[in-house]
């Protein structure tokens, strides 16, 4: 784990291969990925589950990135997978013995759907104003090939460094209530920006 941590620490990233194997996944995480997918979801998700790049109010049907928020609080069996467990033991090599999960996420672009971009973004822009500890290891899980034509994560080397979180914006929406019309989240890159 350690040049894990050491590419961490330079980068702001690291790729570990083979952290979880195809058919550890087929009886928890891959159902329940699916049901989502397919916009199979508990009533009670509400603005938990939603179209990743536009408002709250669009139908399911018209989602371009289907977003399910905090699944495993909706989804009992999802706590304690294989996933979550090795990616666990990770994040606090990387950042601390103290690191907990605070966070969930299923993500799954549409294909065919010229809105189906997430939009460049740093973590930390969606947490509240004045979080004290801001140490984080965010794990992406691909459940299918992740290439560049299929959108996959894309980040710029050596952004964990700066000294101050960039200015991000809505996606949706204007003024003061922007964030109550829509989740996503965007920055504009630098010149200088190589991802």
């Amino acid at each position: 784990l350690e040049a894990v941590r050491e590419q961490f620490q330079t980068h702001g990233y690291a790729v570990i291969r083979g952290f979880v194997r195809e058919h550890e996944l087929q009886d928890v995480i891959e159902p329940v990925f699916e049901s989502f997918r397919l916009g199979n979801v508990p009533p009670n998700m509400r603005r938990d589950f939603c179209d990743m790049s536009g408002p709250y109010s669009r139908e399911f049907a018209d989602f371009n990135i289907v977003n399910a928020v905090l699944p495993r609080e909706y989804k009992p069996e999802l706590r304690g997978n294989v996933f979550e467990t090795r990616a666990r033991h990770v994040a606090q090599a990387v950042i601390g013995e103290d690191a907990t999960l605070d966070y969930d996420q299923f993500l799954s672009k549409k294909p065919f759907r010229n809105g189906a971009v997430f939009a460049w973004h740093q973590d930390l822009g969606y947490w509240p104003t004045g979080t004290p500890d801001t140490r984080t290891v965010t794990f992406s899980l691909a459940l299918s090939d992740a290439t560049v034509e299929h959108g996959c994560l894309k980040v710029v080397p050596g952004s964990h460094l700066e000294k101050e979180l960039r200015v991000h914006r809505p996606l949706v929406g204007s003024g003061e209530d922007a964030r109550e019309e829509g989740h996503a989240l965007a920055l504009e890159l630098k010149d200088s920006d190589e991802p």
